[in-house]
Formats: C-alpha cells, structure tokens, sequence
C-alpha cells in the first residue's frame, strides 16, 4: 500500500464531499493506492483531525505505481490559481481573433 498527502488551497466553489458538502480555504488531500490498483481519496481543512470523502469514485488504478503520479494530477486540479476575468471585447468587435476557418 502506497500513500500520499499534500496541502493545498481549495479552488474557487471549493470541494464538494459526501459527508458535509462544501469545504473550503487550505485543505489536505491524503490519496491511498492498494497493491490490487485501488485508489482512495480523502480531504480534511489542514490540522484538522476529521476526514471527509470527495464526491465521485469508486476508482481504480491500471497500475499500482501510477499512484504518485495520480495524486499530483488531483492535486493540480484542485490547486487551480483563480480564474482572471477577461477583458470584454472592444465595441464593434466580434471578439474573436486569428484566421477564419476559411482563411489559407
């Protein structure tokens, strides 16, 4: 058995989870593979004591050794910078750039 914990900061709406919905702000992941390619996935606020389930799953591995590479794909989802709002397009402008589809 394999497992794996980083701490990080809730993406913008946060973490949905089976026992107490939404949780927020810097969080724990803690993700567990068996040697039979199962995988787990846990969430707790960071220093907390009391783990909660994210929504989805169950989930499995092809290979038991994907683990740490699994676990920092979940954890660069989960750690997305905030989204920047976009600048609206300038009046009289479609807003959208580059060559048509009909353009050589």
């Amino acid at each position: 058995m394999s497992e794996k914990y980083s701490v990080f900061t809730a993406p913008r709406g946060g973490v949905m989870t089976k026992e107490v919905g939404v949780i927020t702000g810097e969080l724990e992941l803690h993700t567990r593979a068996g040697q039979d390619g199962s995988l787990s996935l846990r969430v707790r606020y960071a220093g907390a004591d009391e783990w909660y389930t994210p929504e989805g799953g169950p989930y499995t591995l092809h290979d038991p050794r994907d683990h740490e590479v699994v676990h920092e794909v979940v954890i660069d989802l989960l750690h997305r910078p905030p989204l920047t709002p976009a600048s609206p397009p300038a009046p009289g402008s479609s807003g959208v750039s580059g060559r048509s589809a009909g353009s050589r």
